[in-house]
């Protein structure tokens, strides 16, 4: 018998003890003490959830659940997500490469932040939320996919400037998405101090070799006077339509001063070679005149 109320008293006291770690008031319920384990006899920590399902934590608002798993939705070991259905819209991977890494609508992210989404929208926006803000986007995929460094203004969503990197071709293009097949592509003004352009062509020194044919003028007339422009320098339209490639044209420039130096040599030293005629006949003229006297 006394043995039975020992029993009884130790059951009743940690029971009390146990029931004095939760403490309700009203519909709420306080533990005060000791860690909780869920799926666990052994928690370490005030909370340990441990599962082997896709999902550990759900949430419900209105109808609407967001879970938590580690592990879960195929991620593989070391990653934690978050989702709203079978594919997680937030990843974060603490062992890939041996450093961590987030993934925003990826379950695989391959650099400290990746954002992924199969449709054309905006991956990455910055600012304050009305008129400053910046924005990363990129298409949906495909061989012409190109990436997009935006400013826009939220009220409107007016874009403003655009720095595009196509991908396949490696162009870039700045005030426009479409650099039409140039490396580089501006659509506006441009400044700078200093611009070096490395032509592939021969620099137009062979114009003075002597075995180089200088065209004579009159058939730079003749072709002026049919064409409107220089011979090999492009037409009105030509530029209108095609635009102006300064490596090409400041090459012909060099050309045409050069030509146009071989032309003023020439007229030069025929100028000298009649200005010695006429200091000759001048000498003729005065010698007749003096044996006339």
């Amino acid at each position: 018998m006394k043995k039975l109320v020992f029993s009884l008293f130790l059951f009743l006291s940690f029971s009390t003890l146990a029931h004095a770690q939760w403490t309700t008031n009203g519909a709420n319920i306080y533990y005060t003490g000791g860690n909780v384990g869920i799926g666990t006899t052994s928690p370490s920590y005030p909370i340990t959830l441990n599962n082997t399902s896709e999902t550990g934590i759900q949430t419900i608002y209105n109808g609407t659940s967001i879970y938590l798993s580690h592990g879960g939705w195929s991620m593989g070991a070391g990653k934690f997500g978050i989702g709203s259905g079978p594919i997680p819209t937030l990843v974060i991977n603490t062992v890939a490469n041996g450093s961590g890494s987030v993934g925003i609508g990826t379950a695989s992210p391959i650099a400290p932040l990746h954002v992924y989404t199969n449709a054309d929208v905006y991956g990455i926006v910055t600012g304050n939320g009305s008129n400053s803000n910046l924005r990363i986007s990129g298409t949906a995929g495909g061989s012409a996919g190109y990436g997009l460094l935006q400013t826009f203004i939220s009220g409107g969503d007016t874009a403003g400037g655009v720095l595009s990197l196509q991908r396949d071709a490696g162009n870039v293009s700045i005030g426009t998405s479409d650099p039409k097949g140039y490396k580089l592509a501006v659509n506006g003004s441009a400044i700078a101090t200093s611009v070096t352009v490395k032509l592939n062509s021969a620099w137009p020194d062979y114009v003075f070799k002597k075995d180089y044919q200088l065209p004579s003028l009159q058939d730079v007339k003749a072709y002026i006077d049919q064409n409107q422009h220089l011979p090999e320098i492009p037409s009105e339209q030509q530029i209108a339509k095609e635009g102006l490639n300064l490596g090409e044209m400041n090459k012909l420039l060099v050309k045409k001063v050069e030509e146009l130096t071989l032309y003023l040599i020439e007229k030069d030293l025929e100028n000298k070679d009649l200005q010695k005629q006429v200091g000759d006949l001048r000498q003729d003229v005065q010698m007749l005149k003096n044996k006339l006297k």
